[in-house]
């Protein structure tokens, strides 16, 4: 009787700390999730050439914002200011420990990159990334025995020309790309999908770029595709630029993502 009563407590210890452990995670995400929808509120009335850097200091102390190198394609910018909002703990175990990526550990981050020109906006990048591990990524485009790794990766520019490389859809310029993992102490690879917006761009499209959608921050599945992250953009690249974009053709076949561009 005694030795079955240790058994059952030792058991509920493991799973009060488990429950406590995710208790922890999650609360953590959901403070991520918080900041970052607050900012995104704010980025959403920035206007290229027009907002300036004195009105904008106010974000940026609050954000905690850090002086980054100016921007390839902002070439005349004298200032950029970059802030980031995710749990360096979180990620810090996700890149160390992969493994525990398929048991909860969720490393998700969001990212905001501004250029100034004599003090006036001249671009700024919005991102949404999460880190997962291959098996947790529902399609067979990456292989698990080469990657440790694999960040899911949204963004939208909005700068005064459109990059080179990229394609049109119907609204704004697409960019989709494959490229090893930065920073990562293990191996891993980025699978992106990035609009590109110019002040010229009509406000509906400017509104579907920054449509982010970061409930999966704190879904019980997580952020594994790039139409929970941008849905907006992801529709458009799917319906108009599969073949150049082979991630994006076989996501939007996946079913959960076939139900958004129909």
């Amino acid at each position: 009787m005694i030795m079955l009563r240790r058994t059952y407590f030792a058991a509920g210890t493991i799973f009060g700390i488990i429950l406590l452990a995710q208790l922890t995670l999650f609360l953590a995400n959901l403070r991520t999730r918080d900041r970052a929808e607050s900012l995104l509120t704010t980025v959403r009335r920035f206007k290229l050439d027009t907002s300036t850097l004195k009105d904008l200091q106010p974000i940026l102390y609050a954000y905690h914002a850090q002086k980054i190198s100016p921007s390839s394609n902002c070439p005349s910018a004298d200032a950029s200011y970059g802030v980031v909002i995710s749990n360096a703990i979180i990620n810090r175990i996700g890149q160390s420990h992969p493994t525990l990526l398929r048991v909860g550990v969720r490393p998700v981050s969001t990212t905001l990159a501004l250029s100034f020109t004599r003090g006036r906006l001249c671009e700024f990048r919005f991102s949404e990334s999460a880190l997962i591990s291959p098996f947790q990524f529902p399609l067979r485009d990456v292989d698990p025995n080469s990657a440790k790794l694999v960040e899911i990766r949204t963004e939208t520019a909005m700068q005064a020309f459109d990059d080179a490389g990229s394609q049109m859809s119907e609204h704004y310029a697409i960019k989709g790309y494959d490229a090893l993992l930065r920073g990562a102490t293990a191996s891993g690879r980025t699978l992106a999908v990035e609009a590109i917006v110019t002040p010229d761009a009509s406000t509906s499209a400017i509104q579907s770029a920054l449509g982010f959608d970061l409930s999966c921050f704190t879904s019980l599945s997580g952020c594994r595709l790039h139409c929970q992250m941008l849905p907006a953009v992801f529709r458009d690249a799917a319906r108009n630029l599969r073949p150049s974009i082979p991630f994006v053709t076989q996501e939007s076949e996946y079913k959960g993502c076939r139900v958004l561009i129909q």
